[in-house]
């Protein structure tokens, strides 16, 4: 897999919980803003598009959009998209992984089930003026450093994907295993940074699968982490992982759960961030 140093910011346009900047809206899921040498992406785009106002407060031109990448096809990642297509450029990339707009849905009680997934149709979005590419391979170079991941293997024993997610099929309601989420691999000099928007196969799993597919050493992890629902052995075994891998920087949001926050704030305070709304990260 190619891939050459270069410099990196990333911003948290929205996300669950406020930071600093108390102009910024948040709201329950996720969207940031990578910015790189020769490319910039919008991964994700929250749940209602309130992440378009936060944009322009923070001054960034929505028409400098090269690609928008949407993670996997739950509502919280994709619910402003449609609010935010006006605004990109018709030249802008729109990239989605396969299986993206199968049906899915939440159990909330037995028997019960709520849908969860995205708010648009395929032909809508074939319809659209900029061009879209579904990625069905497990790795794919979006550029000279840029990397997309997708199609994980369960490898770690202790994570388990939550079995209230389903997808509906030919033969009704499965559990999804989120075969459509992509994670990117950004390369800086010192190693790969992770970007995921939910995680929800396991970032340790994630995390195994990109080291086995590139070689590469894995520098930061931002993102969500889906760890609201594990369990404390599920969560230390997290951590465990990380100093494992000698990752540099932990900057988790979204869906990892305040109990996992907490622990890892308090074992790793010092390579931990919170990355709420408005936060940046750089490397350089």
């Amino acid at each position: 897999v190619k891939g050459e140093a270069m410099k990196l910011k990333i911003t948290t346009l929205i996300e669950n919980q406020p930071g600093s900047n108390h102009d910024l809206i948040n709201e329950h899921g996720l969207s940031m803003l990578i910015q790189t040498k020769g490319c910039t992406i919008l991964f994700d785009t929250g749940q209602t598009g309130a992440f378009i106002e936060n944009a322009k407060k923070l001054n960034f031109e929505l028409k400098q959009i090269d690609h928008v990448i949407l993670s996997h096809g739950h509502y919280d990642h994709s619910g402003g998209f449609e609010r935010l297509v006006p605004f990109i450029s018709p030249e802008a990339g729109i990239i989605i992984g396969e299986g993206f707009f199968d049906p899915k849905y939440k159990r909330v009680a037995d028997n019960q089930f709520v849908y969860n997934g995205v708010s648009f149709s395929k032909q809508q979005l074939m319809n659209l003026p900029q061009s879209v590419r579904t990625i069905t391979e497990e790795v794919t170079n979006l550029n000279s450093e840029i990397i997309l991941f997708r199609k994980f293997k369960q490898i770690k024993n202790y994570e388990k994907v939550n079995p209230k997610f389903y997808k509906e099929t030919k033969i009704g309601l499965i559990q999804d295993m989120f075969e459509d989420e992509l994670v990117l691999g950004i390369c800086v000099e010192e190693g790969l940074v992770a970007v995921v928007g939910c995680s929800h196969v396991g970032i340790s799993s994630i995390l195994d699968s990109i080291v086995e597919r590139t070689g590469k050493t894995i520098l930061a992890v931002i993102g969500g982490l889906h760890l609201i629902e594990a369990d404390e052995e599920r969560i230390n075994q997290t951590i465990q992982e990380f100093r494992n891998k000698r990752i540099q920087r932990i900057a988790v949001s979204h869906c990892t759960g305040d109990i996992a926050v907490k622990k890892m704030n308090e074992e790793m305070s010092d390579r931990f961030e919170y990355n709420n709304t408005g936060h940046v990260i750089e490397f350089l």
